[in-house]
């Protein structure tokens, strides 16, 4: 394994079995978090995806589970509404834990407007990253605008479970551009299974429709690459959709994209500071496609 390479997949996958196409119920769905974190591919995963209305039944699925006090807690990061109701269960819950166990450090909101994102950067606590995701049907630009000189974080769903759901890579490169331009981190959610962009069926049935995804290593180097200056904006796009793997090079200096290249501690910033993780409904998946392009 290359150092830029581990530099790029460092925590990158949170996971959301819970959700489509694979939608576990919740104790299959901690049992697998438990599991992944005491495997050999833990450095990848993040936290654990859970909507706020589950969190009483996440509390009683993972009891079994759970780190001992001194232990690191499992990190999660709860959709929610941007809301004052949403704002005190959370506080509540944060508050019965303590800290150990479960500890919440993330939450994903859907916003209709910059008025939302003010009004939620007010009421929920500092120590959460906040990421914003417009509502359906809405433009980004206005809410990833509206992060700008805030601590709040942009979220983009990047696919589905139909052709449909999947943005164009304009529209893609369109948000990457804003969240450089605004200084706001990001997050990835839905259709990231395969590392490199290709056709692949978009759930999980034997009579799945396919679909061209977008692989999780086009987006993250492309968000790198532009976060360092180092693509012009109008070659993320051709990027996004780069289905040839052999066009990508990690070594321990760096990595590149055709003539494209930042160099491992450029990586490392960009994930820290602004392309932070993607939301996945398998950890495995993933991992067996490193694996079969032998990157792992």
């Amino acid at each position: 394994m290359t150092k830029s390479l581990r530099a790029m997949l460092a925590g990158l996958i949170d996971y959301a079995g819970l959700f489509p196409p694979a939608q576990l119920p919740m104790q299959p769905a901690v049992d697998n978090y438990a599991t992944y974190r005491g495997g050999d591919d833990a450095w990848m995963l993040g936290r654990f995806v859970v909507p706020l209305p589950r969190l009483e039944e996440l509390e009683q699925a993972a009891e079994k589970h759970l780190p001992a006090d001194g232990e690191e807690p499992w990190p999660l990061s709860v959709l929610a509404p941007p809301d004052a109701d949403a704002a005190e269960a959370l506080r509540k819950f944060d508050q019965r834990w303590g800290g150990t166990g479960l500890a919440i450090s993330a939450l994903e909101l859907r916003v209709a407007s910059p008025e939302q994102v003010e009004r939620a950067l007010q009421l929920m606590p500092e120590h959460w990253e906040l990421f914003f995701e417009a509502a359906t049907g809405e433009d980004s630009h206005p809410i990833v605008e509206a992060l700008a000189g805030t601590r709040g974080r942009a979220k983009i769903r990047t696919g589905g479970v139909t052709a449909e759901a999947f943005p164009r890579p304009t529209q893609v490169q369109a948000f990457l551009e804003d969240c450089r331009a605004a200084g706001a981190p990001f997050k990835a959610t839905a259709g990231l299974h395969h590392p490199i962009c290709g056709r692949y069926r978009l759930t999980y049935e034997d009579e799945s429709p396919c679909a061209t995804m977008y692989g999780f290593a086009n987006l993250f180097l492309a968000a790198a690459l532009l976060h360092a200056g180092a693509v012009a904006p109008e070659e993320v796009s051709r990027l996004l959709v780069e289905c040839d793997s052999m066009a990508f090079c990690f070594d321990d200096e760096g990595a590149q994209w055709h003539d494209a290249r930042i160099t491992t501690a450029q990586l490392t910033e960009a994930r820290q500071s602004f392309c932070r993780s993607y939301g996945s409904c398998s950890f495995t998946e993933p991992i067996d496609d490193l694996r079969g392009l032998t990157w792992l």
